[in-house]
């Protein structure tokens, strides 16, 4: 899986997993450890759900410009989240991890560096 840099402001703050193709998007962090991989960039994306995961995860969602639209902390496993207006992106993260690492509602979030 290609894996990105999280730029938050233009500083680097995390590396994460990237899923850009369908089947990735669709499994999502399904049977997936979200610590190990750091989190999942997830990217078109409006709406994301916790079916079949096994721990709450915070969900980012980023406008086509990388603004921070709204948050999700904590989400239990096995919910349906509602679609966010104007969200392209969605960075899931480890359960209080958005807050650890500063990310709030009007920051600027952007992916940087593709590696494999």
């Amino acid at each position: 899986m290609k894996r990105v840099t999280i730029l938050l402001h233009g500083r680097p703050i995390t590396e994460t997993a990237l899923a850009d193709r369908f089947f990735l998007r669709l499994r999502g962090l399904i049977g997936r450890d979200v610590r190990s991989l750091g989190g999942l960039f997830i990217s078109p994306c409006g709406q994301i759900h916790t079916c079949f995961m096994s721990e709450p995860i915070d969900a980012v969602y980023l406008s086509r410009e990388g603004e921070v639209l709204h948050i999700d902390a904590a989400l239990p496993p096995n919910r349906l989240c509602r679609a966010v207006r104007g969200a392209r992106c969605v960075l899931e993260l480890p359960a209080g991890a958005a807050a650890e690492l500063g990310i709030f509602c009007g920051a600027v979030i952007e992916k940087s560096e593709i590696k494999y």
